[in-house]
């Protein structure tokens, strides 16, 4: 099975796995436009400015980076494509099996069906119930102190694709500060589902995956970036949480 990894971050978090050992799949590296100011007033607007401050340096705790960038992987040899945005039609000369997402914004159906048995995406929360952005955050929020991660088929819909497999996390409470609890369970979690999606690359058990698909209800809820009172609230509840 031809299979590639489809990121846009140049040091995808998966990477270090990836320099560990040799493994039969490609690099496909997207590279982006920025955001237009028009998306980032409309965000203001929604949230407010002293929230958006702070969903700005949450996402900064997210951004889990490997040691190892994509001129190591290939240096290794691991064959990397570059593309402009998500344009399938750069990809035509090689036919994949299957695509894995990883560090993506919104994918196009254009790209994710060019693969022949479509995409896997890794989603850093628990699906169907919590679909969206900012990963843990609302786990806080909630007093739920539960994470993890799934893994799920990419389609037309927003974190609504079929769930193939998911994995439930208990938050480790030992971080004294909030943004470092934030940045070191984001961490841990990327870490262990990236190994995860390997060890299926690895032993080519897709088959399995699609085996065990969880056929669910799609909450309506959809968890975006927290408003200035759902983050006074969560870091009240961490604050408070019994260590």
């Amino acid at each position: 099975m031809k299979v590639a990894l489809v990121t846009t971050d140049p040091q995808c978090y998966i990477f270090d796995s990836l320099y560990k050992e040799r493994l039969e799949i490609d690099i496909i590296l997207v590279s982006l436009s920025k955001r237009k100011p028009k998306s980032i007033f409309k965000k203001i607007r929604k949230v407010g400015l002293l929230a958006s401050i702070i969903n700005f340096f949450f996402r900064k705790t997210y951004q889990i980076h490997s040691n190892v960038s994509v001129y190591d992987l290939e240096q290794k040899g691991y064959k990397i494509t570059r593309i402009q945005g998500y344009n399938h039609k750069a990809l035509n000369s090689v036919e994949y099996d299957l695509g894995i997402s990883a560090t993506n914004s919104l994918i196009p159906e254009s790209f994710f069906s060019f693969f022949k048995n479509g995409m896997l995406n890794i989603h850093h929360e628990i699906l169907p119930e919590r679909r969206g952005a900012q990963p843990i955050f609302w786990s806080i929020f909630d007093k739920t102190f539960k994470t993890g991660f799934t893994i799920h088929e990419i389609n037309s819909k927003l974190d609504a694709g079929n769930i193939l497999y998911k994995e439930i996390v208990d938050l480790d409470l030992k971080q004294s500060k909030y943004f470092d609890f934030i940045y070191s369970n984001t961490k841990k979690i990327k870490e262990i589902s990236a190994q995860k999606i390997l060890d299926f690359v690895k032993k080519e058990e897709f088959d399995p995956l699609f085996e065990l698909n969880l056929n669910v209800i799609i909450p309506n809820r959809f968890y975006t970036s927290p408003k200035l009172s759902e983050h006074i609230t969560a870091y009240y509840n961490w604050k408070n949480v019994k260590r």
